[in-house]
């Protein structure tokens, strides 16, 4: 019998350590920063909770890789598993919890209750519904956002199932999408948590948005692949490595983690630990091995030429943007537009050209770059600003469709209504005047501020001179 050696030892103590550090990072920042416990500065190095939830849950079956050791090695492997479960339950990342749990589960199952398959089955399914059911209700307001960006996602799919939209498809088109349905659907229930949105909250549904049913059966290629070689030489540290796309699998169920470039890594070297470990034995002549390499080395250098001056542009982008009060107006435009051959497919970049140029009444040349974005993205604040730079140009008919847009996007703001009003006011249009003054009045408020008192204020002035009139 075949002895589990582990060759990737090492890799293993770097991870571990690593999750380690960063649990206690985030435990330090919750319980000095947030007395209340509200968990909002638990980020660990990361923007928010959900980053520093996903690299954890996917570390945490690295540490427990050692828990079949002797002595001060497994007592280790216990400190950190314990710090980290404590830092993601803390983090009050749902999708972490959910995923910590799954992984302790199947853990448990490989190495103690094997025998005992229908008991097990049983109580995960039981834990899994009372967990899911649980986290639902702790925020409650936040799944419910969940399922009407879900909603959309599936109208999305149902447009184009085969294919998909391609790279970047969901980026590109989902806002329309959520415009169409409260255009469709006046006074939902999903009209005060509608936001802008970049991600659906589930990986599998953003990687069907993007490249269709077709995309999704090559998934399942690669993961049956996965399976059938863990199957061939199912040993102790490929296990441990399935556990960790197992984490990362559940997690994709609520969350986003491939935003984050370390759990790729941890993906891609699970999978390489997986089928290295199955031991295929595959020939390949060594004049196909010299052409791949020679492919391989030019695509290398191709592509990472394109890195670094991508890299290079987009310092030279930061340095602006943190400068900016320094520079002229002049000195700003001639150095986005130097950037802009570089990073004319970063929509980021475009939407800072264009709301520069915006920003110094230059409506013309800020509309033709916003109109560029939206050929790579579509949300909120570009919908916005292509109806300012309209209204800048004295297109008024041409504002109200994109204003309209951007009102039916986000139905929760303000601020698309009182551009209306702008609008109607300039067309000298008093029926549609009226109306806006009114719906603004009556509009229920989200977040109480003093900007939105004051519109409100000036609309109710407003709709009483214009009724006496």
């Amino acid at each position: 019998m075949k002895k589990d050696i582990p060759n990737n030892t090492a890799i293993f103590i770097i991870i571990a350590v690593f999750s380690f550090i960063l649990a206690l990072k985030g435990l330090f920042q919750f319980f000095y920063f947030e007395p209340r416990f509200s968990g909002i500065n638990m980020v660990g190095w990361y923007d928010n909770s959900a980053g520093l939830a996903a690299t954890l849950c996917a570390g945490i079956p690295f540490s427990l890789f050692f828990l079949k050791a002797k002595g001060e090695p497994k007592y280790i492997s216990i400190l950190f598993i314990t710090v980290s479960s404590l830092a993601i339950i803390f983090s009050f990342s749902r999708s972490g919890i959910l995923s910590l749990s799954v992984v302790f589960l199947f853990y448990l199952f490989h190495y103690h209750l094997q025998k005992r398959k229908k008991m097990f089955f049983l109580t995960g399914v039981v834990i899994s519904v009372i967990l899911i059911a649980g986290l639902y209700f702790i925020k409650i307001k936040s799944a419910n956002g969940r399922i009407l960006i879900w909603k959309c996602s599936f109208s999305m799919i149902a447009d184009r199932p085969v294919f998909g939209f391609g790279t970047g498809g969901f980026n590109s088109k989902y806002m329309t999408y959520q415009s169409e349905y409260f255009k469709n659907h006046i006074g939902s229930k999903y009209e005060m948590l509608a936001d802008s949105i970049d991600h659906p909250y589930n990986e599998y549904i953003l990687f069907i948005v993007n490249y269709g049913i077709v995309g999704f059966l090559v998934l399942i290629g690669l993961v049956y692949f996965i399976w059938k070689s863990y199957s061939r030489y199912p040993q102790h540290e490929s296990f441990i490595a399935g556990l960790c796309l197992i984490s990362v699998a559940v997690f994709s169920l609520f969350s986003y983690p491939f935003a984050y470039p370390f759990i790729w890594v941890l993906c891609g070297l699970s999978i390489y630990i997986i089928v290295a470990n199955a031991k295929y034995s595959i020939v390949v002549p060594l004049k196909y091995l010299r052409i791949a390499s020679l492919f391989i080395m030019i695509s290398t250098i191709f592509i990472g030429s394109g890195i670094i001056s991508r890299t290079i542009a987009e310092m030279e982008w930061s340095k602006i943007a943190r400068n900016r009060a320094q520079n002229n107006y002049g000195n700003i435009i001639h150095h986005y537009s130097e950037l802009y051959p570089v990073l004319k497919n970063n929509p980021q970049f475009l939407y800072n050209y264009a709301a520069v140029l915006n920003h110094n009444k230059d409506y013309k040349r800020s509309l033709f770059i916003a109109n560029k974005c939206n050929e790579l993205f579509s949300n909120y604040d570009l919908e916005m600003l292509i109806g300012d730079n309209l209204f800048g140009l004295n297109k008024y008919l041409m504002a109200e469709h994109y204003y309209l847009i951007a009102s039916r996007m986000c139905p929760s703001r303000f601020f698309p209504l009182y551009q209306l009003n702008k609008v109607y006011e300039a067309t000298e249009n008093k029926p549609k005047l009226l109306n806006i003054c009114k719906e603004i009045i009556n509009k229920p408020v989200k977040v109480e501020s003093v900007t939105i008192l004051m519109m409100k204020n000036e609309m109710k002035s407003k709709y009483e001179s214009i009724r006496r009139l």
